[in-house]
């Protein structure tokens, strides 16, 4: 039997394959995938967080905002929540496919991580994190898609954390209606979320009773036209002075932060 010898060219396509083949199949299963994955995200945007502070030009710090990472990870996510189907590990891969299509305005992967979140994962206790993340997506999605799925996340998760993360989302939606339908409902759910849920808090800020509160006091007392409620500080010589002394004067509230 006579052996072929295969020339330099085909040994060098396949070598190319098979580094191929490893960089899209990294081993193990999916939530290795997945861990490896974040892992290269985690690592991609450290990398780029260093090359923006240290470049103090600003129009050069645009053009390296433009090739910022993520993108490319987006389908690579997406192929892993497939492959993971039914599991945690798909819950995780679809959230941050949620989160990377609306940074990079990719409709199709929102509806399509939205729609499997709601139809496989409604009750996984994450989902908070999918109440929080569909105002990013409402326009890919649609409003009344946002409205339908935070519906469902207040009447079918079994999870405080969800049900007060949609009753907020939920409420802060309706509240920007053009209906008294919309704002009567959201002002029984902002009272329903502080009734009933104190003392829930999101991973970061206030918790979403405390949120609801403050929407309620600018609802009652800070629209156009009301009285201003009275405020008292101190002024630059260490003297306390109180708004009420202005009233009936024209006074300029400077209101700022450092972020």
């Amino acid at each position: 039997m006579q052996v072929k010898r295969h020339g330099p060219l085909v040994a060098l396509a396949l070598l190319v394959a098979g580094s191929l083949a490893l960089a899209w199949s990294p081993g193990g299963d999916p939530a290795t995938r997945l861990a490896e994955l974040q892992e290269k995200r985690k690592t991609a945007q450290a990398e780029f967080d260093a090359k923006i502070d240290a470049e103090k030009d600003e129009a050069a710090q645009m053009k390296l905002w433009e090739k910022r990472p993520g993108k490319e990870f987006l389908p690579q996510f997406k192929e892993v929540a497939v492959e993971a189907k039914g599991t945690p590990t798909a819950v995780t891969a679809w959230l941050v496919v949620v989160e990377l299509a609306g940074e990079w305005s990719d409709a199709e992967a929102a509806k399509q991580a939205v729609d499997t979140l709601v139809a496989d994962h409604l009750t996984a206790p994450e989902m908070d994190q999918l109440s929080n993340s569909l105002g990013r997506i409402a326009r890919h999605i649609g409003a009344d898609k946002v409205a339908e799925t935070q519906r469902a996340l207040v009447e079918k998760s079994p999870h405080k954390n969800v049900q007060a993360a949609a009753i907020y989302n939920l409420a802060s939606v309706l509240i920007e209606g053009k209906t008294p339908e919309e704002k009567g409902e959201a002002r029984e759910l902002f009272e329903r979320l502080i009734k009933d849920y104190p003392t829930v808090k999101p991973k970061r800020g206030d918790s979403y009773a405390d949120r609801a509160k403050g929407t309620l006091f600018e609802l009652d007392h800070l629209q156009i036209g009301m009285v201003a409620p009275d405020m008292q500080a101190v002024d630059e010589n260490g003297q306390k002075f109180s708004t009420a002394d202005y009233r009936g004067k024209v006074v300029v509230l400077d209101f700022w932060g450092n972020w």
